[in-house]
């Protein structure tokens, strides 16, 4: 989805050796209020994206921080959405700063870490959401990064994907690995770096990532950018391979 309000989505095609080949059957459409309008400014910020279990999906939004939750396909893009139950301190975040990740846990539990809502050890707050329970906990990112978004494995890791810009457009990313143990109330999560992406690698502001397990072709992960609607910016789409979901490198 765009930070504008908007639903995007394709068609995926592969190669024989399961490399993303292609994007058809392009559709987009206005992500609809509860009020059942296409959203407007300020209430348009869309930030996290994830699938549940029962295959609805869930959007975290900033400015008004909130967690809304969309029918399943093929009712998705015309549905009215259900709020889905937040912390209370949630409110106090920054503005704009607010839920960046969100993804729903093996357990069904929501796992949501924000971007700039920082603690006083340096770490950035989150919380296990189930129904209206929350449990507190926090992520520590590379030094000068933030985290932009996350994805749960079947065996309840979950891979954070950090970004980090300095002045004149110079982006960098990294890819990290938390072991599900470790992902528990009150816990400083802090993940194993996979993967490192900076020039003279294609490298732009990626604010989303996914994971789809197939037994046969492996675990693949899928890196998307955020262009800002700036000229100087990309819309990229990035496919890897994780060899071993369950090894710790």
């Amino acid at each position: 989805m765009s930070d504008r309000g908007y639903w995007v989505s394709a068609q995926m095609t592969f190669g024989a050796d399961g490399k993303l080949a292609d994007l058809t059957d392009w559709k987009i459409q206005p992500i609809l209020s509860m009020t059942g309008s296409p959203l407007t400014s300020p209430l348009y910020d869309a930030e996290a994206l994830t699938r549940a279990p029962d295959g609805s999906f869930l959007i975290a939004f900033e400015g008004f921080h909130r967690i809304w939750r969309y029918a399943p396909p093929p009712a998705t893009f015309d549905s009215v959405p259900v709020p889905v139950p937040v912390p209370p301190d949630l409110a106090n975040a920054p503005f704009n700063g607010g839920l960046e990740c969100i993804t729903v846990m093996p357990d069904g539990r929501i796992l949501a870490v924000t971007e700039e809502y920082a603690n006083r050890d340096g770490t950035f707050k989150g919380w296990l959401l189930e129904e209206n329970h929350f449990e507190e906990l926090s992520y520590f990112p590379t030094k000068g990064f933030q985290a932009s978004d996350c994805a749960a494995l079947k065996n309840g890791d979950v891979i954070f994907i950090e970004r980090r810009y300095v002045p004149l457009g110079i982006l960098f990313a990294r890819l990290k690995l938390v072991k599900a143990a470790n992902i528990r109330p009150g816990a400083k999560l802090s993940g194993e770096e996979l993967l490192r992406l900076e020039y003279p690698l294609e490298v732009d502001n990626f604010e989303g990532v996914a994971v789809q397990e197939d037994p046969l072709g492996g675990t693949m992960i899928y890196l998307v950018s955020d262009d800002n609607y700036n000229a100087f910016q990309r819309t990229l789409l990035l496919q890897f391979r994780l060899i071993d979901s369950d090894a710790s490198h």
